[in-house]
């Protein structure tokens, strides 16, 4: 139960982060 949390949490981390980088790398290009 507990562990199924954490890899919800870290899952949903990761997503944020790809999101994130992928977003600045689109805009930094686009200006």
């Amino acid at each position: 139960m507990f562990g199924n949390w954490m890899k919800t949490s870290i899952l949903m981390a990761g997503i944020v982060a790809l999101f994130g980088v992928v977003g600045g790398a689109i805009g930094g290009q686009q200006g």
